[in-house]
């Protein structure tokens, strides 16, 4: 549009003023209020058009790519092109999410679960070089006394209230934790210090152990007698099956007064053996909880050494 024609379709006179300019333009808008149907959409496009030529804002229309205006699959390639500009970011994040649900799909249905499964809860720490994936020497010890387990894993699980440490580590082990109490990871074999079994003793995680001492103090009694402390605990009200009323039950083996697991490379000063009460391998559980502890004296190492004085472990 020349500016001849935008004095034209203003309505004003060649030569006008921008206040004159500026005065029939407002005028021009305020008739077109409430209005759209089609000629008098044109109408205002045609006197935006005219404005801006006449006061320099008018900006001209990139030329015609007569490629751009080629139809493929029902729509024009430059539309094509709007869609892919406009669309890219959504398109990217929509093939991150796909990526990452496969994986997690891939991971569960690959995920080889172990055959048995020990967790430490507590100030704890492998002795092994874990660069290495060297297992542990309670690994090692399960797997000869027990040739049914073929895939046995052991955790550490660091919960502590010592000064420098990572609290993202405390945070996962926690994590873990509210996992096995929930039963949503099957863990056979629980090793806690002092602070955790009493903790866990009130909530009924943890299997009576009662029979199994019984059979400590007939099979291997200098081995009860030198190493093994039996833990008594009651279940609170809340954790009692209904109809039943609170007696006292062994529900941990406490084995501090010489470390016995710093031979199996599970140090720590409180260490207290016990069983989950969700474990699906229960008597396993109970199977490998005999061999270990009837057969110390074969494997405990008294150079090994003590960490620190043992925590005292008071009943709960």
């Amino acid at each position: 549009m020349t500016r001849q024609e935008a004095f034209q379709v203003l309505g004003v006179k060649p030569g006008s003023n921008k206040y004159e300019i500026e005065h029939r333009y407002t005028l021009l808008t305020k008739s077109f209020r409430g209005k759209s149907d089609p000629d008098t959409l044109e109408r205002i496009e045609q006197v935006t058009i005219a404005y801006d030529v006449l006061t320099g804002r008018y900006v001209p229309p990139p030329p015609v790519d007569p490629r751009q205006e080629k139809v493929i699959f029902g729509k024009k390639r430059k539309e094509w092109a709007n869609i892919w500009n406009y669309g890219k970011a959504p398109l990217a994040v929509g093939l991150v999410i796909v990526g990452l649900v496969s994986w997690l799909i891939y991971s569960i249905a690959t995920n080889t679960q172990p055959d048995f499964l020990v967790s430490a809860f507590g100030d704890f720490q492998d002795t092994t070089n874990f660069m290495t994936d060297e297992p542990t020497g309670l690994e090692k010890v399960i797997r000869e006394q027990n040739p049914e387990i073929l895939d046995p894993i052991i955790t550490l699980n660091l919960l502590s209230e010592r000064a420098g440490v990572d609290p993202q580590l405390i945070m996962g082990s926690q994590m873990k934790q509210m996992l096995m109490m929930s039963g949503a990871e099957k863990v056979d074999i629980l090793i806690l210090d002092g602070l955790q079994y009493q903790r866990l003793v009130p909530e009924g995680i943890l299997v009576p152990l009662d029979d199994i001492y019984q059979e400590l103090l007939t099979t291997a009694p200098e081995a009860v007698a030198e190493f093994i402390r039996p833990l008594e605990g009651t279940l609170s009200p809340e954790a009692l099956p209904e109809g039943e009323t609170p007696a006292k039950h062994i529900y941990g083996f406490d084995l501090s007064e010489k470390q016995v697991l710093n031979s199996l490379d599970i140090s720590g000063s409180s260490q207290i053996w016990t069983i989950c009460y969700h474990s699906e391998r229960k008597e396993m559980a109970e199977e490998v909880t005999l061999n270990l502890l009837k057969t110390i004296t074969e494997w405990y190492d008294a150079e090994r050494g003590l960490i620190t004085e043992p925590i005292p472990t008071t009943q709960p």
